[in-house]
């Protein structure tokens, strides 16, 4: 059995991951609204998006 990875942990201790498919029109919209948003890492794009 592999080992899991070592990640830093957020003040509340747990990380929960969620994936999700684009297809391609959809990915070009995605990279579009990151560089309008001037934001290069996409889970903090992301998590801004949904919280704000």
């Amino acid at each position: 059995m592999a080992k899991p990875k070592k990640e830093t942990l957020l003040a509340g201790g747990k990380i929960y991951r969620h994936t999700f498919r684009l297809d391609e029109q959809q990915q070009m919209q995605f990279e579009n609204m990151m560089l309008k948003a001037g934001e290069p890492n996409k889970s903090k794009f992301i998590v801004g998006r949904i919280f704000g």
